[in-house]
């Protein structure tokens, strides 16, 4: 199945701490009836240019904070940031506030293979930064260039820790805990993407193009990082929006990566199982 994705900003963001829990938390809520409610647990992710965001499923990752987005750390009181007024969002000492069932982190692994009709073009202004001079033309454009295929694998990582949701100073992992089962996951997983002149502003338009066959395929994203890297988003969801899979993969091509370009993928991901349906 080859199907092409379209994502959109969320509605709102807020920021909410659970009671006595320790973790950040970026929630994603929208307006209902009756004032803001919680749609479901967010990790902060970068914007792109265009101020498109895809965000992930609670980041467990040491680095969580990379990011950027709002962040808040749990204090022993409940507090909130964000929109909604005072008293609303969980109810106060609700130890598992957003639902969750169990969790599991990932790594991802593979490679990225350029686009042999659309590769990294040359810089027109040259190293010196300057129009019209004998240097212009003659390297490639620095940053993010996502436009080739990427295919990786994500195994799971029993290393990274995960949230204690039954409050008994563990982690509750998928799989381990009793009654659930650990993520399961594609042989490998593959996407692809385009630039073209955007017809609409001097911009380049880009697109996103599933190449594997899963029923669950929700959305895919990259957005430049730091160091010209381009930080890949995948995300998989169960038929009953219960269950999430979120990959992180990551690559650097530019002649200004660090220690040098490659074309390998490396990243994290995450697997998140919710008692309830979560909206998106």
């Amino acid at each position: 199945m080859v199907s092409t994705t379209a994502f959109s900003q969320p509605r709102f963001l807020t920021c909410i701490s659970a009671v006595g829990i320790e973790i950040p938390w970026v929630v994603e809520t929208t307006l209902g009836a009756s004032g803001p409610q919680v749609l479901r647990a967010l990790a902060p992710t970068s914007l792109d240019s265009r101020g498109s965001s895809l965000a992930l499923v609670l980041r467990y990752s040491p680095d969580m904070s990379k990011a950027g987005a709002c962040l808040v750390t749990s204090m022993l009181l409940l507090g909130a940031c964000g929109v909604g007024d005072e008293g609303d969002g969980p109810a106060l000492g609700d130890p598992n506030p957003n639902r969750l069932q169990c969790s599991a982190a990932m790594r991802t692994a593979g490679s990225f293979q350029e686009s042999a009709t659309n590769p990294r073009p040359n810089d027109p202004l040259g190293p010196d930064g300057e129009v019209g001079t004998a240097d212009d033309n003659t390297t490639k454009i620095g940053g993010c260039w996502p436009v080739g295929t990427w295919t990786f694998t994500a195994t799971v990582d029993d290393t990274v820790e995960v949230i204690d949701i039954t409050g008994d100073g563990a982690g509750d992992r998928c799989g381990e805990l009793s009654g659930t089962q650990a993520p399961a996951l594609e042989t490998n997983y593959s996407f692809k993407v385009d630039r073209i002149d955007d017809p609409d502003s001097d911009g380049l338009l880009e697109t996103y193009t599933y190449l594997g066959a899963s029923s669950n395929f929700f959305a895919v994203k990259v957005s430049e990082g730091g160091g010209g890297d381009c930080a890949g988003i995948m995300e998989f969801k169960s038929a009953d929006s219960k269950q999430w899979w979120t990959f992180n993969p990551n690559i650097c091509t530019s002649a200004n990566c660090q220690p040098a370009p490659s074309s390998s993928i490396v990243g994290s991901g995450d697997f998140t199982a919710y008692l309830d349906p979560q909206p998106y």
